[in-house]
């Protein structure tokens, strides 16, 4: 299953999920661990040497830290 990668690019650091670039306000699914997928919205902070990634979701309040090993996928056309 795919995980985020942060690598640099031209404008530095950045999260990459299938070789993709993942931008702020992406939509994103997250596998749970019954096997089902949350969607939300990625975010992240690449400032200050400690890079995180975040999902925002309508159903939790609080947005979930994202890590090497979260499985994630980008949404299909027609799940958008």
């Amino acid at each position: 299953m795919p995980h985020l990668v942060l690598t640099e690019d031209v404008g530095g650091q950045r999260h990459f999920l299938d070789e993709r670039p993942v931008h702020c306000g992406d939509f994103l699914f997250l596998r749970l661990r019954d096997g089902n997928w949350l969607a939300g919205r990625y975010e992240a902070s690449l400032r200050g040497g400690n890079p995180r990634a975040m999902l925002f979701t309508a159903n939790i309040p609080e947005p979930i830290l994202l890590n090497g090993t979260s499985e994630l996928r980008w949404p299909m056309e027609r799940e958008v």
